[in-house]
């Protein structure tokens, strides 16, 4: 008897795909960061690379910490004045809040763990809270001189409060506004602003140490002081550098 033919198979059925999203994305680190859109996925970065980055961030580091003991080590040895107040509130706003602030979108520093949106968080609050801190410590001295400022350092000084104020604003408008519409010229005025605020607060930093420090500590401690403050400077603009052109969010 003849040999039935095959019945015939059902027609293909077509699921729409959708991109917005990449569950399976890896961030520097390995780690995935679930529910971001692919364009916003952090690079997966080479072994090498990490390695280069994780040298620049450490020694970085390392001198900023050079930094605030040079800067701290003379002020808090003597009794609570306007100079000791002004010195420590902007000491601590400027070179260890805001410049961890900084370095916690670095891919190898201490906020690599987490997500992009944490490290926003964390980044935002940290700013807010150093530029607070480093405008009190610059009012505390500018209503001490009354704004007669003769030397380079509190001319230095007084543009870098001014320009963290008008960062600080712009921070918080780049935050809130980033909601509903994410402006690529926004975020580019937000980080030249950040890195010209930081570099002229470490160029009063160091006209200071030039000015006061060498005069209590001498020549071979001002001159290190002056060294480890360009290197962590160019520590923590380089590695901002870096992560942006790498696609870091």
């Amino acid at each position: 008897m003849p040999i039935p033919p095959p019945p015939p198979l059902p027609p293909p059925v077509y699921y729409p795909q959708t991109t917005t999203t990449n569950q399976s994305s890896s961030n520097a680190n390995g780690s995935i960061e679930e529910g971001l859109p692919v364009s916003r996925q952090p690079p997966i970065r080479s072994p090498l690379e990490m390695l280069y980055l994780s040298l620049i961030h450490n020694f970085t580091q390392l001198c900023l910490g050079g930094v605030v003991i040079s800067a701290l080590i003379i002020p808090l040895s003597f009794p609570i004045s306007v100079l000791m107040q002004h010195t420590v509130l902007c000491t601590v706003g400027y070179f260890i809040i805001m410049a961890q602030g900084i370095l916690a979108y670095s891919p190898v520093g201490w906020a690599n763990h987490l997500k992009y949106d944490s490290k926003k968080i964390i980044h935002s609050t940290m700013q807010i809270c150093g530029s607070i801190l480093a405008i009190s410590g610059s009012a505390v001295i500018i209503a001490e001189t009354n704004l007669t400022f003769t030397t380079s350092h509190g001319i230095c000084g007084l543009v870098a409060t001014i320009l963290t104020v008008i960062n600080l604003l712009a921070g918080i408008f780049n935050m809130f506004f980033n909601r509903t519409r994410k402006l690529i010229l926004l975020k580019i005025l937000h980080i030249c602003l950040g890195a010209l605020t930081i570099s002229v607060a470490f160029i009063a930093l160091i006209l200071a140490f030039d000015l006061y420090y060498r005069e209590e500590n001498g020549d071979i401690n001002a001159n290190l002081a002056i060294a480890l403050s360009v290197f962590a400077l160019f520590g923590i603009l380089l590695l901002a550098l870096l992560n942006n052109r790498a696609g870091q969010p």
